[in-house]
């Protein structure tokens, strides 16, 4: 985890510490900041510490973390009514997604309040075989994938999710439930152990609470620390069962990227709340590492290969044979995605983007590919 400010650690502490301590965490953030405004990744955080705190201080106090979430609220409600209208059409086709990340957290399931996190997308899983009816519905409402001229069949080789934005804001369809450690049986029984929850006035269904902390832990990147306050809430509930956290976690390699995740939390979790970590923490210690489990984020990896190679690597092991077209094509289509991709923005570079195609044309040769497809990139 990249470093994090002082003023960002203390109001981390105000979102998740016991009352006491985080009423003196509030304290010294407000100090420290005076009347400058809360920098961007700091009014993250603030809608958690009123959710924490209101109530136990006074309203002038806590002013700026209830300025942050009244206007979170309001935008959750745009979102959450967004949402609702996808939900219904998706019903009639018989999906019932998944709802994950953000929006389960605002769920009567957990936080319970709309407020309580602000939410720049939506991501749902459905099972595979909802994947092509469900984007022709979101299509049907005007929603556009984004980099719609890749294949789907292409992109469904390699990633993970496909992201749609329009009317309906910013939407984030999942086939499976991770970039890395994708398997469609694990993601068979996170689907079946999902729980009922409200959203507004809709039900929908939720991760439980063991499968969102192993998610939240899974994904969670610094310099965005919102998921570290998810962690800590889905924990204190009492209802994660650590030990099957750290079989997920093993199952699908994610072992070495969650012990680093909750060592970096413990680093920031210096209060009476700690001992949920160190449960989470001993848990993820006693289990055993299979082989290929990194600290691994977006196309990166522990082995010390740079981020095209890693990726051309990936691409070649999980598509042998290219969908549609020639590998040559293929390869330019993930690399296009790949370097314009919001995900991946600043991972690669054109000259990147040329030692990827030489790396994943056949023999690992860059004479493999034309000089005019190895230019396009």
């Amino acid at each position: 985890m990249t470093a994090i400010s002082p003023t960002e650690l203390l109001l981390i502490q105000a979102a998740i510490a016991p009352v006491p301590e985080a009423a003196r965490a509030w304290d010294q953030w407000r100090r420290f900041v005076g009347s400058s405004d809360p920098l961007p990744q700091e009014q993250q955080i603030l809608p958690s510490v009123a959710a924490n705190l209101q109530g136990h201080l006074s309203d002038d106090v806590l002013r700026p973390a209830l300025v942050a979430r009244r206007r979170t609220a309001v935008n959750n409600l745009r979102t959450v009514a967004a949402l609702n209208e996808l939900l219904e059409a998706l019903q009639v086709r018989n999906i019932e997604p998944v709802v994950l990340k953000g929006a389960a957290m605002m769920s009567s399931a957990y936080f319970d309040d709309l407020g309580a996190r602000n939410m720049c997308d939506v991501d749902l899983l459905v099972a595979p075989a909802e994947v092509v009816p469900a984007i022709e519905i979101l299509e049907r409402l005007a929603m556009v994938r984004w980099k719609p001229e890749i294949p789907l069949d292409a992109l469904r080789s390699v990633m993970h999710a496909a992201t749609f934005q329009g009317p309906l804001g910013e939407i984030d369809l999942h086939w499976t439930l991770l970039y890395n450690g994708r398997d469609t049986s694990a993601d068979a029984e996170f689907r079946s152990r999902s729980v009922p929850a409200r959203l507004g006035s809709r039900e929908i269904l939720v991760p439980s609470p063991t499968d969102l902390a192993f998610h939240l832990l899974a994904h969670g990147e610094s310099p965005d620390l919102r998921w570290v306050v998810d962690v800590m809430a889905v924990l204190l509930a009492g209802e994660v069962d650590v030990d099957q956290v750290a079989a997920s976690a093993r199952s699908r390699r994610y072992l070495a990227k969650l012990t680093a995740n909750a060592a970096a939390m413990a680093s920031l979790v210096e209060c009476g709340n700690g001992s949920a970590i160190a449960e989470l923490r001993a848990a993820l210690a006693n289990a055993e590492p299979l082989p290929g489990d990194v600290v691994h984020g977006n196309f990166t990896t522990g082995n010390g290969l740079s981020r095209p190679v890693a990726f051309a690597r990936f691409v070649r092991t999980q598509s042998r044979a290219a969908p549609g077209g020639s590998r040559v094509q293929f390869i330019k289509h993930l690399a296009q995605y790949a370097s314009e991709s919001p995900t991946f923005r600043g991972s690669f570079r054109p000259a990147a983007m040329r030692k990827m195609l030489s790396h994943l044309a056949p023999g690992g040769s860059s004479a493999r590919a034309s000089r005019s497809d190895r230019s396009t990139l």
